[in-house]
């Protein structure tokens, strides 16, 4: 069931504090949420006109005070505020002010160089990176370093192939055997080099790869959130400097209203 809240579009200043009022039912009174504070319906008028600084609107009245201060042409907002905003077309008419036109923002995201580099690397493409969809794909890739057997299978191969070599000398002699066993050493040292070193670099591939990775998500979608509801346009500007505003204004299509994509060097 709906429960609809009696309070008033109206904050009071009680003590320092900003309290709600609520209409007391079949009284032409209004007390705070405690009710250790009531008002009469003519004296909180009286106080109004008396004290304003009293009295602080609320969300649903901040939009009609705005456009009575500062008219407004056009309001430029996110889709939350537009879902808001449709809603007091009422509320306007009430208070006899025109509503203003109602216009999308534009919603970006700003695709540097860095991250253009990375998403290439891997062949992400921009739907997976903007929609979170790289999970998959680190997984594959690091299923695949794990399960990359063949420098273990190439070391076991040679050995084998030098054990064979040795046993096929001791049938010549035991002098031929002794004088292969100081190569045979050696080689069997550098095979075991070889492999550690191949899985050595494979770990760290590995990790840079992971880092990287990172580092393209917490760039384009930080914190799994859009990249315009973390980063502003100022964190951008002290990297790139005030020349990126005319860029993205070159850039964008203010009357494209799906998500845009900005590649900027």
């Amino acid at each position: 069931a709906l429960h609809w809240d009696k309070g008033i579009n109206l904050f009071y200043y009680q003590n320092q504090a900003r309290v709600k009022l609520y209409k007391e039912d079949g009284e032409n009174v209004f007390v705070t949420k405690n009710r250790d504070f009531s008002i009469s319906v003519d004296e909180l008028k009286d106080q109004i006109v008396s004290s304003p600084e009293l009295f602080s609107h609320n969300v649903i009245l901040r939009p009609i005070i705005q456009d009575t201060l500062f008219p407004n042409a056009i309001t430029v907002g996110g889709p939350g505020e537009i879902a808001y905003f449709s809603q007091l077309k009422g509320v306007y008419k009430l208070f006899q002010r025109r509503m203003p036109m109602i216009y999308p923002r534009v919603s970006l995201t700003l695709f540097e160089k860095k991250f253009q580099k990375i998403q290439k690397g891997f062949d992400f493409t921009i739907e997976e990176i903007i929609n979170r969809d790289l999970e998959a794909k680190s997984q594959a890739m690091t299923e695949d370093f794990e399960k990359d057997q063949f420098v273990t299978d190439f070391a076991n191969t040679m050995k084998k192939e030098l054990r064979h070599l040795t046993e096929e000398a001791e049938k010549k002699g035991k002098a031929i055997a002794d004088s292969l066993k100081p190569s045979v050493r050696k080689i069997d040292f550098e095979i075991d080099k070889i492999k550690d070193k191949y899985l050595k670099k494979i770990e760290e591939t590995q990790g840079i790869s992971k880092n990287q990775i990172e580092r393209l998500k917490n760039g384009i979608t930080p914190r799994l959130k859009p990249q315009e509801r973390v980063f502003n346009y100022f964190y951008f500007m002290n990297f790139h400097g005030p020349s990126l505003l005319s860029e993205i204004m070159k850039q964008v299509d203010i009357t494209d209203f799906s998500h845009q994509v900005l590649f900027y060097e």
